[in-house]
């Protein structure tokens, strides 16, 4: 008896081992079904003649492209739910995916400060305020599961590291932007922006995947990003989003502001050094010049 008693905790650590591989597993499935998807209409849309439809218009790359990753990435943990996870306990599904993603951000942070990295905080904010959330929110999952409650706590919590990751990934945006549309990439603007769209919603969808397994129905979710995405991709293959704008009041996109902040740091840094340079060589070229006239018979 003692030792079934002994063993049933390591057979139970060996089970939750292997749960958590195989969400693992479905995480990076729906991460690649995503990508694939995406780039296949990323593809379509530059072989019609519509690529750089979002040039102008920033909006149409999150109806096109963000729509249609976030519908995928919810189909596929929604089949998964519905197949492989037929029988197993909402409340458990939540919590192991919510480790499975937490252990993530911590070896991405672990191998971000080995190789030495600044952007590791990063990853310590994307595992710090989860951690403190769930602290906060495990009572009332367990006694009540996901009510109302539960979800205003857990987004609250999640503020502050999606404000500043939205930040963060807008400044991006405005900088890859300008040069998808001028530069002489071999790469399809299209492709590279369906990429680029599909990182964003998997690293900002990353904790929000445990509520898939918490709901009832995704189906009214479904077909709402759905109806978005056929909707957008109509109109782009319609070839109403020009993706020039003549208005000479707003000629975007473009850096302007990330310039000028740019030269405005350089030269608050390195001016004086320059003046103090220029000055010591013209001081260094008259008194070389006096002390040859002087040698002038």
């Amino acid at each position: 008896m003692s030792l079934i008693l002994i063993s049933f905790p390591f057979f139970s650590a060996i089970n939750y081992l292997k749960e958590f591989a195989i969400a693992l597993g479905f995480i990076v499935l729906g991460f690649l079904v995503t990508l694939i998807g995406i780039l296949l209409v990323a593809v379509f849309i530059s072989l019609i003649g519509q690529s750089l439809c979002w040039y102008t218009h920033y909006y149409v790359s999150y109806f096109l492209y963000g729509s249609a990753a976030l519908a995928t990435l919810i189909f596929v943990h929604t089949l998964a739910k519905k197949f492989y996870y037929k029988h197993a306990n909402e409340q458990f599904l939540g919590e192991l995916f919510f480790d499975v993603l937490l252990a993530v951000w911590s070896i991405s942070g672990v191998l971000l400060t080995y190789r030495g990295i600044s952007s590791a905080f990063l990853c310590a904010m994307w595992v710090a305020f989860p951690l403190l959330t769930k602290l906060m929110t495990y009572k009332e999952l367990k006694e009540k599961g996901a009510t109302v409650k539960f979800v205003t706590v857990y987004l609250l919590g999640m503020f502050i590291p999606y404000l500043y990751l939205m930040y963060l990934i807008r400044l991006v945006f405005e900088m890859l932007v300008p040069i998808m549309g001028r530069s002489g990439s071999e790469a399809p603007p299209d492709v590279v922006m369906g990429i680029f769209i599909v990182v964003v919603c998997i690293v900002l969808s990353s904790y929000l995947l445990s509520f898939i397994y918490l709901s009832r129905s995704t189906k009214m979710t479904l077909i709402s990003l759905t109806t978005i995405f056929i909707v957008t991709f109509i109109l782009v293959c319609s070839g109403i989003f020009f993706p020039f704008s003549s208005d000479l009041a707003d000629p975007r996109p473009k850096r302007m502001l990330l310039q000028v902040k740019h030269v405005s740091e350089f030269a608050r840094k390195h001016m004086i050094h320059f003046l103090n340079c220029f000055f010591n060589w013209i001081g260094f070229f008259l008194r070389h010049s006096f002390e040859r006239m002087s040698t002038l018979p």
